[in-house]
């Protein structure tokens, strides 16, 4: 590290001062040739001073009156954090003495914080959150050759993800394309769809992604409705502060081994020749990314692009998606008028994939479909952001952030000809009162609008339109005092939907309850959330964290409305009467930070959670014998919702010496009860008695149950696609230039299911019945292997295996797992 430290004393005489004081002044530097503006710098001692360095990259602290020993840092994200510590003796402040102290930064090629949002939206260390978070790095992506970006949140400890939902430690069940209980974040920005809510993780920009932050718990105090269980944050990169272009290129190919044991290669359908298109004639991936950014110093100027295109055809017959991406971002600050701040994102995806509901049977049909349709979509976002600094400190901003996202579908096939439009702003104002209070502030608008003819048969004129809004305020103040971290928050939120819509909801001759659901007409729901939690450092490398929130959710058109039948088979049933959820989130954690010989970074954390929610959403299988189409997928309230868990989870990233080594391991267990079957789980008491003993459920028990439902079993109160025991782990290590590295996941057995795949009288149905009875209530497990060599600094190559032991797995209920599958990737720097 290059650091100038210069102490200067000017003596004057000031022969009618009544008051005495010296001032620091200094500059920080990315370079010798080049200021860092916006640093932060601290000044700790017998005064504290806070301050952001300016364009030129100065900073000033003018009113030292109190001789003592004081420490200066300097930090950016990206760099070592600069420390000095130096006295200031009685004569200096009598002489105001002007001290210097500059320094010039190095890249951190060691350790450094991990930098995350977590509950606020101002960033801190990860040890000083008061929720548990995890973070997915690129090393982790690449490593693992992983193109989407929910294989990669898949890692994290207590995360399942089924068909693109996601659940947070059991806190959501199964819902098919509908109705996200976790939200999607990118660059401070919420998206989901707005006819559905769900996260399309294919739009995740992985080749400019820096890291991915996940965030467990109750978060709409944060980011409003759909944040109920937590927040996935995707947080982009920018360029080195130097000025060379920075390009990367990643390649790879997936190719699919025969299919599982013996008892099911009946279902490898690839192994018949196939006269159709021959890009669907056998399973595979292929495709590309591309990232390249540059900074131009002399115009204050960063400049991304990325772009990523793939062909896939899965292992299921009929099921392929191929997409094409592509991004540019910049950010720019005026020379003139450096306390303003511009950046522009904006992100298209073309999409052409097929979706698949439930295999077509045992045995030989077991990767073949019932029902599936294609699709092809255009989605596209613009994301405007406006920063202004208030004051020559930059320790307060206003920023305006927007965004408009647009999907329409280009095929029209039947009823899936749709589009939906959505406007967002969200005007901030930050705050730091020296080096105890901040403060982040703002009002959030946000317009939608979905047409759609899955929607048509509900207004009587054929109007295929929805239009609503949310209007919400929300306020979150950090205080930190010596070695507590407190934070608080609120939120309250509104959302307005259109007449004839309000109208509909409203109609007691399809919503028997809709006095009741929507007592103030046009406003579908109002809601005010509130949560506290607090963090504190036992000691340099541990901290006890405790938290507390209040969460929402509104229920998405498709889940009110969406009435659609897929190829006269299946059915997906509209439900006017679904009411909003709600609840609220608690945990108790403890986190230990430590470093190995300033190379290796350790964190080990430990956590208690406890969920409750009411009238939570859960999308159910079923026969209606009613229905021309009897079988089919509905939204439904469970009434009440009682979860409760642990979790313990290891993560390093660095070098021991010359090997490295990098590694997420974690267990999650979790017992989900349904208060309105057992009405003993509205006290928390039974709750933990049942938490306890269903620890470990016999084989005995689960036979019993599964033959007769009695209600004396622990197991009659149990939620519905929830996993009690999750492990998994993630670890990389090699020596010189080669990489190897596993992936272990482990889901025990799934103990209740809808009763709808008991029925014999389906085939598709009973499968899945079979299935179970096979495994004996055995849990799954996953094994991957993967290996690299490091050509040279600029060229590498690495190889995945998953499911090394090609066994036939179903963690989907109704769609098999891919066998066996090898991935070779290349990737370029230059």
């Amino acid at each position: 590290m290059r650091s100038f430290v210069f102490f200067s004393a000017f003596v004057a005489t000031l022969s009618f001062s009544t008051f005495a004081q010296s001032s620091l002044t200094g500059t920080i530097r990315f370079t010798i040739d080049e200021v860092c503006p916006g640093a932060e710098v601290k000044l700790t001692g017998p005064q504290q001073f806070s301050a952001l360095s300016n364009s030129d990259g100065t900073y000033s602290f003018n009113d030292l009156t109190v001789a003592g020993r004081y420490m200066l840092s300097a930090g950016f994200l990206g760099y070592e954090t600069f420390y000095e510590e130096f006295e200031i003796s009685d004569q200096q402040i009598q002489e105001a003495s002007a001290m210097v102290i500059d320094h010039v930064f190095e890249e951190d090629t060691e350790m450094d914080d991990i930098i995350v949002q977590g509950w606020g939206k101002s960033g801190k260390p990860l040890e000083e959150e008061i929720v548990s978070v995890d973070v997915v790095n690129t090393q982790l992506i690449e490593s693992n050759a992983i193109i989407n970006a929910s294989d990669a949140i898949e890692r994290v400890p207590g995360i399942v993800i089924v068909d693109g939902q996601i659940s947070v430690r059991g806190g959501g069940g199964y819902a098919y394309g509908t109705g996200s209980r976790v939200t999607l974040v990118i660059d401070d920005v919420p998206i989901l769809t707005p006819e559905r809510n769900e996260i399309l993780w294919d739009f995740v920009p992985l080749e400019t992604t820096d890291q991915i932050e996940v965030v467990k718990g109750s978060s709409s105090v944060q980011y409003g409705s759909s944040a109920l269980n937590g927040i996935v944050h995707a947080r982009t990169r920018w360029p080195e502060r130097n000025s060379k272009a920075q390009t990367r290129i990643r390649t790879f190919s997936t190719f699919y081994d025969k299919a599982y044991q013996e008892d099911y290669r009946s279902a490898q359908w690839w192994q018949t020749p196939d006269t159709g298109n021959s890009f669907q004639s056998f399973p595979h991936s292929v495709g590309f990314s591309y990232y390249n950014g540059k900074h131009y110093a002399e115009r204050n100027l960063d400049v991304v692009f990325g772009a990523f295109a793939t062909t896939d055809q899965t292992h299921i017959v009929e099921e392929f998606n191929h997409r094409i991406r592509g991004s540019v971002r910049m950010r720019w600050t005026p020379e003139k008028f450096d306390r303003f701040n511009m950046q522009l994102s904006v992100l298209s995806m073309y999409r052409h994939r097929s979706n698949i509901f439930i295999w077509n049977g045992d045995s030989s049909e077991i990767l073949m479909p019932l029902a599936s349709y294609r699709v092809r979509y255009q989605y596209a976002m613009i994301d405007p952001v406006l920063t202004y600094y208030l004051g020559e400190k930059r320790n307060q901003k206003l920023q305006l952030i927007s965004r408009f996202y647009l999907d329409k579908a280009l095929n029209g096939i039947g009823n899936r000809n749709n589009e939906s439009y959505q406007i967002y702003n969200d005007l901030r104002y930050f705050n730091e009162f020296g080096n105890i209070f901040s403060f982040v502030g703002g009002i959030t608008n946000r317009q939608m609008i979905v047409r759609a003819n899955a929607l048509r048969g509900f207004f009587p004129d054929g109007t295929n339109t929805f239009r609503y809004g949310e209007l919400s305020g929300y306020g979150n103040l950090d205080i930190k005092l010596d070695r507590l971290v407190i934070n608080s928050g609120f939120r309250f939120e509104s959302y307005i939907i259109d007449e004839p819509t309000a109208q509909l909801i409203n109609d007691t001759s399809i919503n028997s309850v809709a006095d009741t659901l929507n007592p103030q007409g046009r406003f579908l729901f109002s809601k005010p959330v509130f949560s506290i939690g607090a963090n504190y450092s036992l000691s340099k490398r541990s901290n006890l964290r405790i938290s507390f929130g209040q969460s929402f959710r509104v229920p998405s058109i498709a889940e009110r409305f969406v009435d659609q039948t897929v190829e006269n088979t299946l059915r997906i049933r509209p439900n006017p009467t679904i009411r909003p959820e709600a609840g609220f989130s608690m945990e108790f954690g403890y986190k230990y930070h430590t470093t190995f010989k300033k190379t290796l970074n350790i964190y080990a954390d430990a956590a208690i959670f406890y969920q409750s929610f009411t009238d939570m959403i859960e999308f159910q299988f079923g026969v209606d014998p009613t229905d021309t189409i009897p079988l089919g997928f509905q939204a439904n309230n469970v009434n009440k919702a009682r979860i409760l868990g642990y979790e313990l989870s290891l993560s390093s990233s660095g070098k021991i010496g010359k090997v490295p080594l990098n590694a997420l391991i974690g267990y999650t267990y979790t017992f989900g009860g349904d208060a309105s079957k057992n009405e003993e789980y509205n006290r928390l008491g039974p709750l933990i008695r049942d938490a306890f003993g269903a620890y470990h459920i016999s084989n005995q028990e689960q036979a019993d149950f599964q033959q007769v439902q009695r209600e004396n079993s622990i197991l009659y109160g149990i939620l519905n696609y929830r996993w009690r025991h999750l492990l998994k782990a993630d670890v990389n290590t090699g020596y010189g230039k080669w990489t190897a590295g596993f992936v272990y996941r482990y889901y025990s057995y799934l103990d209740r299911i809808d009763d709808v795949f008991t029925f014999e009288s389906f085939s598709y149905t009973a499968a899945l019945g079979r299935y179970r009875e096979n495994r004996q209530f055995k849990g799954e497990h996953f094994l991957d292997l993967k290996t690299g060599i490091n050509f040279n600094e600029k060229t590498s190559l690495s190889f995945v295996a998953q499911n090394v032991f090609n066994r036939f797995i179903v963690i989907r209920p109704g769609k098999a797992n891919p066998p066996r599958t090898y991935t070779l990737q290349v990737t370029f720097e230059f």
